[in-house]
């Protein structure tokens, strides 16, 4: 008789373990517990049989209860079913209102070529290890959302990052890296998604021609939301695009929708159909999704007083903010991040407004770092000045001693 293989003397003792950490986490009032969301549109958000305001969504134009938007999204569903069926690549999962979204998509934001994702996040993880691998240099703003951090990882190249909008660091690190590297990519977000600052485009791009580095700009927060006609960070500062540059985005967020896109050469666009295994490996975007996405494209550019209005809310917003003593730091959007330090304090504010009948959500560890706990207000065209001024008065003026 052999004897049995070597092995854990309790096969079970992981999932005490994970037991374990849990109750760290909530001890440290950093553990997450999912809220479910009854029917409802809009600034409207019905948690826990209550309804509340919400500022604590990405819908920045509200274009995701458009009535246009969604009669899209209806008519694609009755056309093609509840979903693509297939891959972009396999059994007819390219249909034509992807081609037409891409085509729009990529005349929003001037470049020659798009390819939609199925995600947003999948774009990000399916770009860099597609361009990158053993060899070459991925450069981060310590900011960056973490699907380009995980998309620098699996891409198999060497990553760094540098601090948070510091130029002058970044450059330093490429001239002292990229000589010995393959390729270089630097990698930034048009808006940061947490402290509602723009990327200084201009000397990023001036840094990244110097020292012969591609820029990639995730475009999440700014498409729809930036420049004269909602085209994003590029547009905000009248850039042209240029051949150092690609662009990541979601469909998710001013778009009201699902998906996402990488924008940039024609050439990278057939690259990335055939080497990008996030893209390759993925069910197809539903039409519906894309349906939407496409119409709300048409309401952004025949619909400027939604920018309008969104730029307004968020003036108010902000004023009533500084004037309760709340500062909100660097941010130059529709996100409003008040830090509060602790995260028992981030929680005590968020579970006071919710009292109040407002949603805005507390920010913790790992997703902000430890010490600036904050809460997130994200503001929208949709939202009526009473709502904004009901939530300032839940809020009330900024306790002294804190952070």
């Amino acid at each position: 008789m052999t004897d049995p293989l070597p092995g854990p003397a309790d096969a079970g003792a992981w999932i005490r373990e994970l037991e374990g950490e849990l109750e760290e986490a909530r001890s440290a009032g950093l553990l997450r517990s999912l809220k479910v969301r009854a029917p409802g549109r809009g600034t409207s958000l019905a948690l826990d049989g209550r309804t509340l305001v919400h500022f604590g969504g990405n819908d920045y134009l509200g274009l995701g209860a458009h009535p246009r938007v969604v009669e899209a999204a209806g008519r694609a569903l009755e056309a093609y079913g509840s979903g693509a069926g297939a891959s972009r690549l396999v059994g007819g999962g390219t249909l034509e209102v992807h081609l037409r979204l891409e085509e729009a998509l990529a005349r929003l934001k001037g470049m020659p070529a798009a390819l939609v994702f199925a995600a947003g996040s999948l774009a990000n993880l399916g770009l860099l290890p597609a361009l990158c691998g053993e060899g070459d240099l991925i450069v981060l703003d310590k900011a960056c959302h973490a699907t380009l951090y995980d998309g620098a990882r699996l891409s198999g190249a060497r990553w760094l990052r540098f601090p948070h909008q510091d130029v002058a660091r970044l450059e330093a690190l490429l001239a002292r890296e990229a000589p010995s590297a393959r390729r270089s990519v630097v990698c930034v977000e048009g808006v940061y998604s947490m402290d509602g600052d723009i990327a200084p485009l201009p000397r990023l791009k001036e840094a990244c021609r110097r020292h012969g580095a591609l820029l990639v700009v995730d475009e999440a927060h700014s498409t729809g939301v930036l420049g004269p006609g909602g085209g994003g960070a590029l547009e905000h500062f009248g850039l042209k695009p240029w051949d150092g540059l690609v662009l990541t985005g979601t469909l998710s967020k001013a778009l009201g929708s699902l998906g996402g896109y990488v924008a940039g050469p024609a050439v990278l666009r057939d690259w990335l159909l055939n080497r990008s295994r996030a893209f390759i490996y993925a069910t197809a975007l539903p039409a519906s999704c894309a349906a939407a996405a496409l119409e709300a494209l048409a309401v952004l550019r025949e619909e400027p007083g939604l920018r309008a209005r969104l730029w307004s809310n968020r003036e108010a917003l902000a004023r009533g903010l500084a004037g309760l003593g709340h500062p909100i730091g660097s941010s130059e959007s529709p996100i409003l991040p008040v830090v509060v330090g602790a995260p028992a304090r981030a929680t005590d504010l968020e579970r006071r407004l919710l009292e109040a009948g407002y949603h805005v959500p507390a920010m913790r560890p790992p997703t902000v770092p430890a010490g600036a706990c904050r809460l997130r207000f994200s503001v929208s065209a949709a939202h009526e000045p009473g709502q904004i001024a009901g939530v300032l008065r839940a809020l009330g003026p900024r306790e002294s001693g804190a952070a």
